[in-house]
């Protein structure tokens, strides 16, 4: 028979799926009290389950909106967008010339770019001397190349509980999702509160903005009561009300905010109060595991980014099992011998990159760690180091702390570049601040660059070292390092010095020498010209010079010597080619939407839940997840009225006597096409060479506006001017307003649009509810599991009791 002590110390886990016990059920009772606990939380999990089954049905919505938004950002970062050399919007592409470098002996000396309104031709008869910038450069690593983290506590420590959380605003009709900084210290009082949230809302753009109000900082204050409760003023004499509605739940309740969101309370300029703060519900003791379990971190390594997960909570014991399991997921991540990590003398890591073949330092490779979940980074996170720290210099942080190979010295530093010394910065509030050893280097880079020294100082973490630039061009410029009259030197603390001289490489400033013949054979003689930079103008075309050539070693011209000869020439087959590809992605745009629109759901198939999935294999799952993902966007009327707007582009008719047929182009007669345009190269390079201004209206025309009877109309609107409108109402992504699809599901080429849309609210909505309804489940299975083994403990002492008697 179970003894006392064997009955009250089992333990139970708990998840959305079936209950399971560690402890002994029924011993004394017989009852299978797991799958009566089980029973009697099927409502509990069945909520769960079905609100996970939301939230996935959610992110397949999510993920089919932005692969049509994708696809309308990258046609419009193609043609419609004026940084783009194929811009079909521009009048300008359709009559450009353009330039080439005719084959010679010398032509890979020589290169051209840009374009002309005109023919013309020029050569370039041969290359004297290339230019060069005065400059400085490290000839040693510049840091440690070490990616060090702070030392790591494994005892258990507090945590915050509002930090990373969100709070949602409503402010006049449009939602903001106020996120607290992940990174900050824990807070300890009510004013700590107020200043985290007053940070927030200053760091949260208002969607529409005027020149008074940029941010919610600036129709929102929040202040600490006397009592320990918070104030929301709102700002006096704005017609838009503001109110909390949503947020983190247990960060609202937390912050006394819980009455105010659940009421909607409209947020006044005479104060509107929340309930009084218990400052010890602003942490909560956790255990190391519990810190890092289930959280990630994530790496960048030559620009190539892994993303680690701490899964596994046998390894978070200590700094030797917690440095072993990141060794191995850096080396499964990246390959092995590439990345070593260590334990330090401190109790934190140490990263170095290494080489897989022979283990020696690899000192060409960049390793970064560029972000983590919250309450890892920052200078009061797990690891002790900020985000974007690296194996590099840290040009944000301290001279003592940025990572230098050097030590850096007590007291005060300055540098002299060209007899001026340099040894003070100018901060935000106008003070002039000294460098030292606490001096950010950002700060002491920015203030040489804007110093009389006329030199630009940077920092190459690919290479790992400083270089000092003249900003003269050639001949013009100089750069002279001296040791400064007082103060630490500044040169050799960043470069080092060997036997008293700065370890680096100098160059000295010169021109280039060019001849250039303008008029070819016949004309003028050819023309010796000197200029401060490799790259030119000549005749309106951008010339690169990348070696010499025509003259001996005395410099003298070599006669006979084959010149290089620049020609230019309208671009037909470039516009061609843009007009192309052009086409491509709109009828891919066009079958894209179509088929999201048009796609019928399978009603058979929904999101498999945690119970359904544990049995079947994976293949199952996927073959089932492909079947349940189809439809998402069925019958969308966003996607109709995209749908709608697209084909409408190339099918109108203009009262100016042009068609798009008399360049080849046509709208297909094939209606499952759904508006799918066909082109005729050879029509449309012909339209090109005979008629090139038809080519431009029809494509990039900004219409004619003519007013009657009070009216206004606009007809003959060019081809791409449609579709930059189109493009810009569904996928904007600047700006307070987005466009359509951002607003709906976010894209990556917006990135507060990830975490402020409309699917992505409804998402955290939900996962609000699973938190609260899984706090709820295990609250109820710990609650029954407590009465069952109460009676076990019962039923025992009354089977001792009978045995007793029994044995009289």
């Amino acid at each position: 028979m179970a003894s006392l002590s064997s009955l009250t110390s089992s333990t139970s886990t708990s998840s959305s799926s079936a209950y399971v016990s560690s402890g002994i059920s029924g011993l004394s009772s017989g009852l299978d009290t797991d799958a009566i606990i089980e029973a009697m939380t099927t409502g509990t999990r069945s909520k769960i389950a079905s609100n996970k089954q939301k939230l996935t049905t959610l992110g397949w919505q999510q993920t089919a909106y932005q692969s049509i938004s994708s696809q309308l950002i990258s046609f419009a970062n193609s043609y419609t967008s004026y940084s783009s050399s194929t811009n079909l919007c521009s009048s300008s592409f359709y009559s450009k010339y353009t330039s080439s470098v005719a084959s010679s002996t010398n032509s890979s000396n020589v290169s051209v770019s840009g374009s002309t309104s005109s023919s013309s031709s020029v050569t370039i008869a041969a290359v004297k001397q290339l230019a060069s910038d005065a400059s400085f450069t490290s000839s040693n690593p510049a840091s440690t190349q070490t990616l060090t983290t702070g030392a790591i506590n494994f005892a258990d420590s507090d945590v915050s509980t509002i930090a990373g959380k969100y709070i949602a605003f409503t402010y006049g009709v449009d939602k903001y999702y106020v996120t607290l900084d992940s990174e900050s210290a824990i807070c300890t009082s009510t004013d700590d509160v107020a200043t985290l949230i007053n940070q927030a809302l200053a760091g949260t753009d208002l969607k529409s903005q005027t020149e008074d109000r940029s941010n919610l900082a600036d129709v929102l204050t929040v202040s600490a009561n006397a009592d320990g409760s918070l104030c929301f003023t709102a700002e006096s004499g704005n017609s838009n009300s503001i109110k909390i509605t949503g947020g983190s739940t247990t960060a609202l309740s937390a912050m006394g905010l819980s009455s105010l969101e659940s009421a909607e309370t409209v947020l006044t300029s005479t104060g509107v109060s929340g309930n009084v703060i218990d400052t010890a519900s602003l942490s909560t003791t956790s255990t190391f595991a519990q810190k890092i379990s289930g959280k990630t971190l994530t790496f960048d390594y030559n620009g190539t980014s892994k993303t680690i997960t701490f899964d596994d909570e046998s390894a978070l014991t200590d700094i030797s099992s917690l440095t072993n399991f990141i060794q191995t997921k850096l080396d499964t991540s990246f390959g092995s011998g590439r990345i070593s990590a260590e334990v330090t003398a401190e109790g934190g890591i140490s990263f170095t990159t290494t080489s897989a073949s022979t283990g020696a330092a690899d000192t060409s490779s960049v390793l970064k760690l560029s972000s983590g979940s919250a309450g890892l980074l920052g200078s009061t996170g797990v690891f002790g180091v900020s985000t974007g720290t690296s194996n590099r210099i840290n040009v944000s942080s301290s001279l003592a702390q940025c990572g230098l190979a050097n030590d850096v010295a007590e007291g005060n530093y300055a540098i002299t570049i060209n007899g001026t010394t340099i040894s003070s910065y100018t901060d935000a509030e106008g003070n002039t601040v000294a460098f030292d050893a606490t001096t950010n280097l950002n700060d002491i880079m920015d203030a040489i660059n804007k110093s009389a020294a006329n030199v630009t100082i940077s920092y190459s973490s690919s290479s790992d070292k400083f270089s000092i630039t003249s900003n003269e061009d050639g001949a013009s410029g100089t750069v002279e390092l001296t040791a400064p009259a007082e103060g630490n030197d500044l040169s050799a603390l960043l470069f080092g010095t060997t036997a008293g001289v700065y370890n680096g490489v100098s160059v000295a400033g010169q021109d280039a020498i060019v001849l250039v013949d303008y008029d070819g054979t016949g004309g003028q003689d050819a023309v010796e010209i000197t200029r401060g930079s490799n790259e030119f103008y000549v005749n309106d075309l951008t010339v690169s010079v990348s070696g010499k050539y025509g003259y001996d070693t005395d410099g003298n011209y070599i006669a006979g010597t084959q010149g290089v000869e620049i020609s230019s020439s309208i671009n037909t087959d470039g516009i061609v080619d843009a007009i192309k590809s052009m086409v491509e992605q709109y009828n891919t745009i066009i079958s894209s939407v179509y088929s999201a629109y048009n796609e019928k759901p399978d009603r058979d198939y929904s999101p498999l839940t945690e119970e359904q999935k544990e049995d079947m294999t994976e293949s199952e799952i996927t073959a089932w997840n492909d079947k349940a993902k189809t439809g998402t966007l069925f019958c969308d009327s966003t996607l109709m009225n995209l749908s709608n707007e697209l084909r409408s582009v190339f099918s109108y008719n203009r009262t100016d006597g042009l068609s798009w047929s008399s360049i080849g182009i046509k709208t297909s007669s094939d209606y499952e096409d759904n508006g799918k345009i066909t082109i005729d190269e050879t029509a449309l390079t012909t339209a090109l060479k005979t008629n090139p201004d038809s080519v431009k209206q029809l494509f990039s025309s900004t219409g004619t506006t003519t007013t009657s009877g009070g009216s206004t109309t606009t007809t003959n609107i060019g081809a791409m001017t449609k579709l930059d409108t189109i493009l810009d109402k569904y996928a904007k992504t600047t700006g307070s307003t987005k466009g359509i699809l951002i607003e709906i599901a976010g894209n990556q080429a917006s990135a507060t649009s990830l975490i402020k849309n409309s699917i992505q609210t409804k998402m955290d909505l939900i996962n609000d509810t699973i938190s609260n309804l899984q706090d709820k489940l295990e609250s109820q299975q710990t609650r029954y599991q407590s009465k069952f083994t109460a009676l076990e403990v019962a039923i025992s002492k009354m089977n001792n009791q009978s045995t007793i008697f029994s044995d009289l």
